[in-house]
């Protein structure tokens, strides 16, 4: 047991060693980032206390490795943490390895954690941009670079969740073209937008009056 917390304790990466029944959390320097807020309090707390919010799902990774012995393995795993008081999109590699005592009992579950969350982030939102460009460049008609742009918000709902594109004619109207993650026609994305009058065809109101002279 203590030859356990002492190597996790004196681990260069993020690792904790999750304790018992309760998963109590022990756990090092490295992992102190990951807890955001939460790191005055979490040393010796229940997994149920320390992350409510993915208790359930976490609890279901580590019982195979504490009951049955199982050594399980994650890239980019998605967890919706709320460290710092709000829900965050993180992703994690990770590993559960087994915790034994010197008699051979299982006495919880060694985690080693790298989180991944700025890359993937990174690659996701690169991937969509990449996507827009082409769209851009391969349309032959406005109209045309306009859905293929929406299309491609479709696809990354995680980062934008909905989206219009509209056309101004020559009475400074705007017209909907293109929607991403909403219906053109909903009260949020109407199709004829006046800004002179701060009206449209679906009686919302669009602070756009100003927004054709800039």
């Amino acid at each position: 047991m203590l030859s356990a917390v002492w190597t996790s304790l004196a681990a260069r990466f993020a690792e904790c060693l999750l304790l018992g029944e309760e998963y109590n959390l022990v756990y090092n320097d490295a992992y102190v980032p990951i807890l955001g807020e939460r790191a005055e309090w979490s040393f010796g707390q229940p997994l149920s206390r320390v992350w409510p919010e993915v208790k359930v799902a976490i609890k279901a990774l580590l019982d195979p490795v504490y009951l049955k012995d199982e050594r399980i393995a994650f890239d980019d795993l998605q967890l919706l943490l709320k460290r710092f008081g709000y829900e965050e999109e993180t992703y994690f590699n990770l590993s559960y390895t087994p915790v034994y005592a010197c008699d051979g009992r299982n006495l919880g579950v060694r985690a080693t954690l790298l989180e991944t969350t700025g890359r993937v982030l990174r690659t996701r939102r690169m991937h969509t941009l990449r996507v827009l460009d082409s769209a851009c460049v391969e349309s032959h008609t406005i109209q045309e670079a306009a859905e293929k742009s929406m299309q491609a918000l479709q696809e990354n709902k995680m980062d934008v969740s909905f989206g219009m594109l509209y056309m101004i004619d020559s009475k400074g109207d705007y017209t909907c073209c293109a929607t991403s993650g909403i219906e053109a026609g909903h009260v949020a994305a109407p199709f004829l937008i006046h800004p002179a009058t701060s009206s449209s065809s679906s009686s919302s109101s669009f602070p756009l009056d100003n927004s054709h002279s800039n």
